[in-house]
């Protein structure tokens, strides 16, 4: 097709419009920085699987106000890409190699689940990729996940202020604890154990069951007739809510516990008034005055249309600040390089009050994030913080 006249003229404006556009896009941004996600997006642990993301995400909107990902003066695109592990072991070994080989990530996000991340660490070890992980378990933290930092406290810094709590308010002479039969469960359960028998409880009953059951009438049968004083669900978390309606069902009415990750919306949503009475300790206070605290809350339901009723996205929302701005100042992205970095860091500053990094006499390496807890209690169908405590 020839172009004549005004016609050449416009197609040579709107070429060079073109051209300029596409070179100033290339000359702003050097490059992108690629983090992964591996994290159960469904299933009944997918509320807190998501919030890895969705911390990532707000983290990286505050970025982009602030101008932006720059290293050596120069501004990076960042790109989170996540993986569903399923709360599967084998599924996040598979995420990891992808995200590792294919996707030439060298940060992770992630995840969940103990078995997810204890499966996938020989990988990311290997091939040191820093990874922000959760679980609970003890054996997933040691000297030899040198990559690999905990955002989330545990049940064995939780339960220590938990569980004293608990028993000292309602006094219970025995505990019966349900857990789910994986790696965090069977942890939990022993963290749990240890604390009750510090405290003189007796201990009648310790069973576990496999996850995504939803009838726990049988083993609730048989806890109620051992007539327990107090339940620990140890680290039970999307069937919080079953556990604590079929307890009631049964005609339990003691105070049920649990150390592990808790929503009382959540909880309530499932279990209605059959929530009430139950105790659990929070990294967050979510109906926190605190302004920066209120202008998250904000933020995530203006992005997600929704409440945000766990606390997990203000962790990896915190922690994403806190790696964008050790990328800055040590002008690289480098895994060793930020490594050190957070190994360095010292005290600082989040969204739920001072944190540091130790558990080095438990874990063998200072790479637990420790700080505040707020233990709260279900009542009327609504959840209620007691208390803001400290180790």
């Amino acid at each position: 097709m020839r172009i004549k006249g005004l016609d050449k003229i416009a197609f040579l404006v709107l070429f060079l419009s073109v051209g300029i556009l596409f070179s100033f896009h290339h000359s702003a941004v050097a490059g992108t920085l690629k983090i992964g996600v591996i994290a159960p997006l469904t299933g009944s642990a997918s509320p807190w699987g998501k919030a890895f993301v969705e911390g990532l995400e707000l983290g990286i909107d505050d970025l982009e106000k602030a101008g932006g990902l720059k290293i050596k003066g120069e501004k990076y695109d960042v790109k989170v890409i996540p993986y569903d592990d399923k709360y599967i072991a084998a599924e996040g070994v598979k995420a990891a190699n992808r995200l590792i080989s294919v996707d030439r990530v060298e940060i992770i996000f992630g995840s969940v689940g103990s078995a997810v991340v204890m499966g996938f660490s020989p990988v990311t070890e290997k091939a040191k990729v820093l990874v922000f992980a959760n679980s609970y378990s003890k054996r997933a933290l040691n000297p030899q996940t040198q990559y690999l930092f905990r955002i989330a406290q545990t049940s064995n810094e939780t339960a220590k202020l938990l569980i004293p709590y608990v028993v000292n308010k309602c006094k219970p002479k025995t505990v019966a604890l349900i857990a789910p039969n994986d790696e965090s469960g069977q942890d939990l359960s022993a963290t749990d154990i240890e604390q009750y028998k510090k405290l003189g409880v007796q201990v009648v009953y310790n069973e576990f069951y496999e996850r995504g059951q939803t009838d726990f009438y049988p083993q609730m049968t048989k806890i109620i007739s051992l007539k327990p004083d107090l339940i620990d669900t140890s680290a039970s978390v999307g069937e919080i809510g079953l556990l604590a309606k079929q307890a009631r069902d049964l005609g339990f009415k003691g105070p049920m516990v649990s150390p592990a990750g808790f929503s009382p919306e959540v909880v309530v949503s499932v279990a209605g008034k059959s929530a009430d009475d139950y105790y659990y300790a929070m990294q967050a206070d979510m109906a926190s005055k605190d302004p920066n605290m209120v202008a998250f809350m904000k933020k995530y339901k203006t992005r997600y249309g929704k409440e945000c009723v766990v606390f997990a996205p203000v962790l990896y929302y915190s922690t994403s600040l806190v790696l964008f701005d050790l990328i800055q100042k040590n002008s690289s992205a480098d895994p060793t390089v930020l490594k050190k970095a957070f190994e360095n860091l010292g005290k600082f500053e989040t969204l739920v009050g001072t944190m540091h990094f130790g558990g080095k006499e438990l874990y063998g390496i200072d790479h637990q994030i420790m700080g505040p807890i707020w233990i709260g209690v279900i009542k009327n169908g609504k959840g209620e913080i007691l208390e803001k405590v400290t180790e």
